[in-house]
């Protein structure tokens, strides 16, 4: 099974996820950005508002994030999350969440629209990825 997604200059490549909450009666597609560089899948603040679910539903961790610019603190969310793409489905439980760390609320704001979630090396390496100049295609 194939699945293509878009190669943004801007925003990079992405790909779109169903993201499932049974228990919370929620499901939605949201576009996920494909970093070959996150060890982990994250699902964004943003979407999770999206779905309904608010920021004091997630847990700190004593896990820390190291991206290419930040070292942040890792959130969960500890509801059963189910991800689908390329016609499989990858269960979490709890699943890692990409929560703004900083204080002032227009930046928050701005991370709330723009920051994708993310689809990591632990769902990527499942797949066959063809990267082009204007779409990507995950093959299962």
């Amino acid at each position: 099974m194939r699945q293509a997604g878009v190669v943004d200059l801007a925003r990079g490549p992405r790909i779109q996820v169903r993201v499932t909450i049974s228990s919370l009666n929620v499901s939605e597609v949201f576009w996920f950005l494909i970093d070959t560089g996150a060890t982990y899948t994250q699902v964004s603040e943003g979407d999770f508002l999206k779905l309904g679910i608010p920021r004091d539903r997630f847990e700190l961790s004593d896990e820390t994030i190291f991206t290419a610019g930040n070292i942040l603190k890792q959130y969960f969310l500890r509801e059963k999350v189910r991800l689908s793409l390329v016609g499989r489905n990858y269960d979490f439980e709890p699943v890692r969440a990409l929560i703004y760390q900083g204080d002032n609320p227009k930046d928050r704001k701005s991370f709330l629209e723009n920051v994708n979630s993310i689809l990591g090396r632990d769902i990527i390496l499942r797949h066959k990825m063809i990267l082009r100049r204007s779409h990507v295609v995950l093959e299962s």
